[in-house]
This record gives structure tokens, sequence and C-alpha cells, in this order.
């Protein structure tokens, strides 16, 4: 089950069939297709994801209003061979009465996220009749780009459009300073022990530090949703000997299904924008990585000793 602001999307049952039956009955959606869907149709459609989601643990699922229980439509991911490949496809279809709400994109997009969080997939497509501009205009505002349009074994002119998972990430992606969001602060200090290590109860004073206003010490987070997929932190001194060398910016971590996507590099140039407005640079930072930060205009400058570690480590700054 997917619940979003305005609806319930649940897996399909042979409860649904009439409500089914007059969704694709809909003269708006049956002037696309090149059959009419009777009731023979309806319940093969119906059986037929019900054991899409008895196998695969996704499929169709009926699009219920919160408010009235009443069921408009259906919206799901299912495995489609459309033009000789198998292709993981989000479908979608809203009663005429329920058009022009918004119901389309809410379920679409909806689904579109459960996707990419709990499949394998990298990219979803959709397919339509070229013609059907209301399915067109909702694939583009969940993100989906028109990839192209072919003719297909019903002769009928079809349009593709696709959003890959990466795409996805940075449209939902945001970066915000905790000073912007101090009801994070425990959620964020237990993220970061998590990575790190160090105490709980060492972020959250460092964090509450921050929130009275100092001005050196703060904490940035990437959020998507409501998770923390990285973040970083920026301190007077990362536990080395070289105290001159300050403001130091600590704790980078950007979680594993979200790296390669250029999350960290996006979060690095944020800080250096903010010191920067703030009239702070240059910024230090230690790590072992060579060859990651010049990306992004870090250089290497000198070995530092770390507080009770044995071997020297690398020291960059930011100009």
């Amino acid at each position: 089950m997917i619940i979003t602001q305005r609806l319930i999307l649940r897996e399909l049952c042979e409860d649904d069939f009439e409500a089914e039956y007059a969704v694709l009955s809909d003269t708006a959606i049956m002037q696309y297709y090149p059959y009419s869907f009777d009731e023979a149709r309806v319940k093969a459609w119906i059986s037929r994801n019900i054991e899409r989601y008895q196998n695969d643990g996704f499929g169709l699922w009926a699009v219920v209003v919160k408010e009235t229980g009443e069921m408009i439509g259906d919206c799901g991911l299912t495995m489609q061979k459309i033009n000789g490949r198998i292709q993981p496809e989000i479908g979608y279809h809203i009663r005429r009465s329920h058009q022009r709400n918004g119901y389309a994109k809410e379920a679409a997009s909806a689904v579109r996220s459960w996707a990419f969080e709990h499949t394998p997939y990298q990219v979803l497509y959709s397919y339509m009749n070229a013609e059907n501009t209301a399915s067109r205009a909702t694939a583009k505002s969940i993100g989906m780009r028109h990839l192209l349009d072919y003719v297909n074994e019903e002769k009928i002119l079809t349009s593709v459009y696709a959003i890959k998972k990466e795409d996805w990430i940075m449209t939902d992606v945001r970066i915000i300073k905790l000073k912007d969001r101090p009801e994070l602060k425990e959620q964020a200090a237990i993220w970061f022990h998590e990575k790190w290590g160090v105490p709980v109860s060492a972020y959250l004073d460092s964090m509450n530090t921050s929130l009275c206003g100092d001005q050196i010490q703060e904490w940035y987070l990437c959020v998507s949703g409501d998770r923390i997929i990285a973040g970083m932190g920026e301190i007077q001194n990362d536990f080395h000997n070289r105290k001159d060398l300050s403001p130091n910016i600590c704790a980078v971590y950007t979680e594993p299904e979200y790296r390669c996507m250029g999350i960290a590099g996006k979060l690095l140039n944020f800080v250096v924008e903010d010191n920067h407005a703030r009239g702070i640079s240059p910024l230090y930072l230690v790590t072992d990585h060579v060859g990651f930060y010049e990306r992004y205009g870090w250089e290497f400058l000198c070995m530092v000793q770390g507080d009770d570690e044995p071997d020297m480590t690398r020291m960059y700054i930011h100009r």
C-alpha cells in the first residue's frame, strides 16, 4: 500500500471489478485504445495484475480517494514487453470525472518514488498513445523525458517517456543547513554517529553550539524526503595538531546507494559558497582520499598528525 496526501494506492482485488470496469470503460480513456474493455477483458486484466503482485511484490494498484473511499483509477509498476524488450513501466488511468485535479500526477509520482526505493530498476518507462496529451503531461510532471515515438504492433503511434534513478534523486534532493531545520538535530546526530562512531552527545554539543549562533560551527545535510542521504559538518579543528588551520570541514559522508551521482560535490560546493557569503575563507579538510576533493577545487596543502593516530594524514585547502 502507498499513501499520499490525498490518495491511497492499494493492491487490486477481485472486489474491484465494477470500479475498475468503470475506470477502463471511461470514454476519455477508451478513445486511445483500439479495443473495448468488456467484462471478460477487465476480469482478465485484474487477475493478471493480482498474479503480478503476488509473484513480484508489485503490479497495478487501485487509486482510492482518502476522503471518500472512492476508487477513481489505477496506477502501478508492471513489467511489459514493449517493442521487443521487457521494461518496467509506470501505467495510470484516472476517470474523466476526477481528471484535472492532479490525481494522476500524485499517484504516478508516488509509484515512481516507490519503484526507485524498493526495486533494483535504474530506469522507469511510460508508454502512451502519442495523441494522449493528458498522459504525456503527467509523464512530464513526474520528471520523465520524451525519448521517442514509434508505431506499435497495433499500428498506433506511441510515445515513450523515461526517467533515470539518478535524475529522480537529484530532483528530489535538497541541501539544507541545520540552522534552518533545527528540528532535525537529534536525527542528524544519530545519523552522523552511525557513520563515524563518534558519540551522539558530541554531535549534539556541536550542533547546539551552532544553533546558539556560533559563526564557525555549522552542519549541512542532503535530504531526500524525510531521509538524510549525505552530510558534513564545519568545526574549528578536526582532531589534528595544526590548530592554526581552521575551520575544518568534517564528517563528510554519502549513503552508498547515492554515491557516484554528484551529491557530495554539490554539498561541498554549497558549503564553500555558504562560507564565502559569510566571509569565511579558506576552508580546510583532512582526508585519506586522493583525487576526489581535487574535482571540486580543493588542493593538497600538507600532512598533519591526527590526535592519537600513528600515521600522518593529508590536509586539503579550499581558497
